[in-house]
């Protein structure tokens, strides 16, 4: 899931602010995959073993100074609504652990002089008890 321009983001008690994207992945990390003998093609896959990934890329600038560091683990939540309207907002949370932290510097844009720069926080959700989703979802 993709979501472009989220209202808010907050991990633990930090707002992050001028979050542009927030990209949730579900990835599987075992997949068995079984042939039968009638063909060629797949008769059989499961996926024992996932991971939920989580990436907020923000805008930064020489006054953001706060940063989480691989290993710290809070509650992540964004709401946001698909349209960018109020109607149909909606809260994912889950509880999160810092896996890395990277930067982007770009080209200035518009009447700016400086650099146009951006922090990538990844993170992977953690499940309570392993069998239930690490991803919770609540209308606002």
């Amino acid at each position: 899931m993709l979501v472009l321009n989220p209202q808010t983001v907050v991990f633990g008690s930090v707002a992050l602010e001028k979050v542009s994207v927030v990209a949730l992945e579900r990835v599987g990390t075992r997949v068995v995959v079984e042939w039968g003998d009638g063909g060629p093609h797949v008769r059989f896959v499961d996926v024992p073993e996932q991971r939920v990934n989580v990436r907020v890329v923000q805008e930064i600038d020489s006054a953001t100074v706060d940063m989480p560091k691989p290993g710290d683990s809070a509650i992540l939540s964004f709401v946001a609504s698909m349209s960018g309207a109020d109607a149909g907002r909606k809260k994912w949370s889950g509880t999160a652990v810092v896996t890395g932290v990277s930067y982007e510097i770009g080209q200035a844009t518009g009447r700016s002089v400086a650099p146009r720069a951006a922090r990538t926080i990844s993170f992977v959700l953690v499940s309570g008890d392993g069998a239930e989703d690490p991803v919770g979802v609540v209308e606002v």
